[in-house]
């Protein structure tokens, strides 16, 4: 398998190598069918409920939420923690020429990232430079573990920022994902400047995908500063999926950012709900979820998608 070489270790980092990876060649995983989607208008999303130090919520319930959906307000609405339930995760990785300076710090997060996910699990694996790859096919975490962390080792830093391709590329590969709750891991500086995809086709991918919870672990370190507005617009990305961004200014936060990411992905809840006064004619809706003024007084926080895609045939 030939891969452009990433986070090269001498010369340039804008060069270009081809190396060689066989150990990471691998053979068609068998996949089982996706889970079930909600039929319109049945609803169901994954939503996160911080506390006041920003950790996953404990013992909220649908009373405690304000729903609406297409500005309409949803009577009836449930919410219930999905606990251990496996889920589907892409895990992209931006290897461009910026991130030289932090490559083994981000070594490092992958690491501890692929470490922490359960075995139960489903996981991809994408780098993006100048253009994204697909490096592991989605497949059980378990199986997956040993190429990952080779994948990492061969992990180099050239070139541009392709995000938008990248983050296109991880929701086709969760279009068919097998279980419900799906999610982005981002760990990137945040930069944009090498993409072929607009927002609106980044827009498209995601409401195909079920919309992914997108979890971007952003490195700040020796980072003299991104395209102008880049950083604003991946905050906006990660916003209308539902999820959270976690910055990263060092080592020493590092571990810490990576152990909180999570426990917040591991301690979701699921929104269940009938829509009304919407049509299935139209396959893209708007959706709000706050929290009570009682509980945002003490500084919680909810996350929940802001846009919802009703899939063909449901």
């Amino acid at each position: 398998m030939r891969r452009p070489s990433r986070w090269m270790t001498a010369g340039s980092p804008a060069v270009w190598v081809l190396i060689c990876v066989p150990c990471l060649a691998q053979a068609p995983i068998e996949r089982r069918p996706p889970s079930t989607p909600p039929v319109w208008p049945q609803v169901a999303v994954d939503v996160t409920v911080t506390d006041g130090n920003d950790e996953p919520a404990k013992a909220v319930g649908a009373s405690d939420l304000l729903v609406r959906m297409d500005g309409a307000p949803v009577d009836g609405a449930m919410l219930a923690p999905v606990d251990a339930e496996p889920e589907s995760v892409c895990i992209v990785v931006d290897t461009s020429g910026s991130t030289y300076a932090n490559r083994q710090l981000i070594k490092a997060e992958l690491t501890q990232l692929i470490q922490s996910l359960p075995t139960e699990d489903e996981v991809c694996a994408i780098a993006f430079s100048s253009q994204p790859y697909l490096d592991v096919q989605i497949g059980p975490a378990a199986a997956n573990h040993d190429r990952l962390l080779k994948w990492v080792g061969f992990l180099q830093a050239s070139g541009g920022t392709a995000l938008r391709d990248a983050i296109t590329l991880a929701s086709s590969q969760l279009e068919t994902a097998r279980y419900r709750s799906r999610a982005i891991v981002l760990i990137s500086d945040g930069g944009e400047n090498a993409s072929r995809s607009s927002e609106r086709d980044v827009r498209d991918a995601l409401l195909a995908a079920g919309v992914p919870t997108m979890y971007a672990l952003v490195n700040r370190a020796g980072q003299t500063g991104a395209e102008p507005g880049a950083r604003n617009r991946l905050a906006r990305l990660v916003e209308m999926t539902g999820g959270l961004e976690f910055p990263i200014r060092g080592e020493q936060d590092a571990q810490a950012a990576v152990d909180r990411m999570m426990r917040v992905m591991h301690g979701r809840y699921r929104l269940l709900f009938t829509a009304s006064g919407a049509t299935a004619a139209a396959t893209e809706h708007t959706l709000q979820v706050e929290l009570k003024k009682d509980l945002r007084r003490q500084k919680m926080n909810v996350a929940a998608p802001q846009i919802y895609g009703v899939r063909s045939g449901g």
